[in-house]
């Protein structure tokens, strides 16, 4: 597994709630299911 670390992050949430906010995107039409297992694999 490859683990990175941003300065402006704590975890992974908080890149992915920073990236919905950048881009606009409504939250209820993101599968955290599938991004889960995306990461996963």
């Amino acid at each position: 597994m490859i683990r990175l670390k941003l300065p402006n992050f704590e975890g992974p949430l908080d890149l992915l709630l920073y990236l919905i906010r950048k881009n606009e995107l409504d939250i209820k039409t993101i599968s955290l299911a599938k991004i889960v297992r995306e990461y996963l694999e």
